[in-house]
């Protein structure tokens, strides 16, 4: 909510670099950060790219907690 405000519920779970143009480089970074500091974790910078949706955030998210 804090990166795209305004998107319904609905579309943020489905959100991606494909469907939302305000999702951007300057977002993603935004949005990896945020999830990092709230869920006191780190992902790998090397897969920042490849973080281009809330399902491929959701995979790597799982990865890095396993």
């Amino acid at each position: 909510r804090v990166v795209f405000p305004g998107v319904p519920d609905a579309e943020l779970v489905t959100a991606s670099t494909e469907s939302n143009s305000n999702w951007d480089s300057l977002a993603q970074i935004t949005l990896i950060s945020l999830i990092e500091e709230d869920l006191e974790t780190t992902l790998p910078l090397e897969r920042y790219a490849e973080l281009t949706s809330f399902s491929a955030l959701l995979v790597e998210l799982e990865r890095a907690r396993a």
